[in-house]
Formats: structure tokens, sequence, C-alpha cells
């Protein structure tokens, strides 16, 4: 079933301002019923290893990896693989922790359309939007921010005029401290995953379009593996959802700060160009907005091991939406 019916026809409001790490830190550390079921959820996984031949390793301090080395056959081994699916990837101690990275802000305002949209505006939209679908997953959401600023020192007000920064700071400092403070934030609160939304731009081909996920490498490789596990899911929802006969993949791109040394699984989601003038359009639609925030949370959900909420078919039938994108 879709995120998308489960999302539609709600109210959402949204709360101004960078959360803290010490408020999050309190969030993670309350006692839920939900994380007492995947704790049974974890055990009754180890019982059926014990029974059934299975062997597991540890990948990391909170995740397991099945690797099956018994002779079950028929619908009892579809059951046991069936368990190790839903919880091939999550943390037994606390709630996953996911970074949602609305691009650029304040005074970097990142590409913008001939008719004039920016970038920055729209990314912090659907971040917004991928941030209220994944609350309801148990899911730890911090947003880098939540209105239009950037992460640096050394401005007024919002720094989004010239004359606001202080000093001599030039602007192309102001981009490097944000980005560095995206970085450093993922890195401080050991994300379990780091997500960065953009929009694209290529003028010399306006007729270039479609989203795209890319994932780095200049990492350890566990990190690396990690983070082309997560850009492939994200992509394929990309793909399916908007169905607008886009085929770009998942790629791998290392020439960014928050993509260097990156210390979690870390993913840029380009959700389309600015430069083409009828995706420009779609871009600045809240509808579609919407869409694409519900296609990178299906691709997250689906890395972190967490199945999405069922709801009717008649729910489902009435949110669908087909985009088309075209010259």
């Amino acid at each position: 079933m879709s995120v998308k019916s489960v999302f539609n026809g709600r109210k959402h409001e949204y709360k101004c301002g960078i959360r803290g790490a010490e408020t999050k830190g309190a969030a993670r550390s309350e006692k839920s019923i939900n994380k007492r079921n995947r704790r049974i959820a974890v055990s009754a996984a180890i019982l059926f290893v014990l029974c059934t031949g299975f062997c597991v390793r540890s990948v990391s301090g909170d995740s397991l990896t099945a690797v099956f080395a018994g002779t079950p056959t028929g619908d009892f081994l579809d059951k046991v693989t069936g368990v190790f699916q839903s919880v091939s990837v999550f943390s037994k101690d606390k709630e996953p922790v996911v970074i949602i990275d609305a691009g650029h802000g304040g005074i970097d305002g990142g590409a913008v359309s001939a008719s004039g949209i920016s970038e920055k505006d729209i990314n912090l939209g659907i971040s917004k939007f991928i941030e209220d679908i994944l609350k309801d997953y148990d899911i730890d959401v911090v947003m880098t921010r939540e209105e239009d600023k950037g992460l640096y020192t050394g401005v007024k007000n919002d720094g989004t005029e010239q004359m606001e920064i202080e000093g001599k700071r030039s602007i192309r400092s102001l981009k490097a401290e944000d980005l560095h403070a995206r970085r450093d934030m993922a890195d401080s609160l050991g994300a379990d995953a780091f997500v960065s939304i953009h929009l694209n731009s290529y003028k010399a081909d306006r007729s270039a379009f479609g989203a795209q996920t890319f994932y780095t490498t200049s990492c350890s490789e566990d990190v690396g593996e990690l983070s082309r596990n997560l850009a492939e899911r994200i992509q394929g929802f990309l793909l399916s959802d908007i169905d607008n006969g886009n085929d770009r993949t998942a790629l791998k791109k290392n020439d960014v700060v928050i993509m260097k040394n990156a210390g979690c699984p870390t993913v840029i989601v380009e959700c389309g160009f600015l430069s083409n003038a009828s995706e420009a359009e779609l871009l600045s639609s809240e509808d579609y907005q919407r869409t694409l925030a519900f296609a990178v949370s299906r691709g997250i959900l689906s890395y972190l091991g967490i199945d999405e909420k069922s709801v009717s078919e008649e729910e489902e039938s009435s949110s669908g939406m087909k985009i088309v994108v075209s010259d």
C-alpha cells in the first residue's frame, strides 16, 4: 500500500527552528511500546535461527544480517525469511535517526528557474513533507533547517542580503561553513541516514528532466555500501511512483562537502530540473512536492526495513496521481 494514502487528508503543522541535539537525545531515551514490540520481533527472529539452521552475524552494533545455512523449505522457509526482511535494518536500542537536509537556504538560494522559482524554497517544502510522513513511523527525524536560514555564523537576521553579512566574510566562506555544519550534525548524532534534498539545473539542455539520487563512496566500505543501498531504494520509488519516462539510475558522487568522509549513510536526491520549464512548474506545486516526498519516504522506509502502513484500496485509488513531464 502507498504511503501517499496514509498521508492524504491530514492537517499538517510545521515548527520552525533547528532542533538541538539535546532535545533529540531526550526523545530517543523515551521507552515506548513500539520499542518493546521490536525487541520481541528480534527475539522471535533469533528463535527461528536456532530452530532452522540460519546463521546470524552482527554487521554493526545495531543491526543484524541473516545468512542461510540450513535446509528448511516451502512455506516455513518463506515465513522465516519474511521475519528477517522485516528486521534486517533497525536499531535494537533506539529509534532510527534520519536527518532530512533541505539544501541551501538563507543567503544561498541555489538554482533558479527562468520564472524566478528558487531552489531553496522547494527543497524546504519537500523536506517538511518527508518529515511529516516519517514521524508516523517511530523514526527520530532531525531537520537541518526548518526555515529560510543557513547554518553559518557572522550574519545579521537570516543573511539573505549582502549588507547583513558581518565583517569581510565572503558568501563562499559562509556556504562552506554551512555545508560542514550539516555534515557534522549527521556525524555527531550517529544518524542511520542523511538525506539531502536538492534540485537540478542544466541550461545547456532544457529538455533534461527527472529525479536522480546520488550516494557517497568517500567513506568507509560499510557506509558506502549502505549509502548505495539507500540511494537505489529511493531511486526505485522515484521511478515507480512518478511515471514520467525517467530512466535515471542512482550514481556515486563525491565532489561535494557533505559526501566527503561521510560518517553515516549519505545520499543527495536531486528532485528534478528547474531548467526544464514544465518540471519547474510541477516542482512549485505542493501536490507534486508531496508526491516526491512520498517516493523518498518509501525508499527510506524500505532501507530501514520498516513496513508501510496499510490503508483501504478505496483510499489508495482515490489518492493516486500520475505525473507527466514534457518539454
